[in-house]
């Protein structure tokens, strides 16, 4: 994290007040994990069908798709604090998903 980052997930952690859930830093939840893993693995199947389903049966546009590692690294680590991503596992056992070795039309 750079420390602007880091500060304002300390800023939202300290000052969240809810009766109800409790406070946190990351705003990301459960229900977007399958837009995450779609989100990395839509050069495989079958994460690129239900990719497509998505997005009414076509890829999303380009500049919107996991393209590259030292991107989405910057983009985690940005200004953004709405841009959180937890790694799948395919990152740590499986690089097959950062080839397009189906050769999906995926934009420029």
């Amino acid at each position: 994290l750079n420390p602007q980052r880091l500060e304002d997930f300390l800023e939202r952690f300290r000052t969240f007040q809810d009766p109800t859930i409790p406070p946190f830093m990351y705003g990301s939840h459960y229900s977007t994990s399958a837009g995450v893993v779609l989100h990395f693995l839509v050069r495989l199947h079958p994460f690129a069908n239900l990719h497509r389903q998505l997005q009414s049966g076509h890829f999303d546009v380009a500049d919107r798709l996991f393209s590259s590692v030292p991107r989405t690294w910057d983009m985690c680590t940005g200004s953004s604090a709405a841009e959180v991503k937890e790694l799948t596992p395919e990152w740590y056992l499986n690089p097959a998903f950062l080839r397009n070795a189906n050769q999906f039309k995926l934009g420029t």
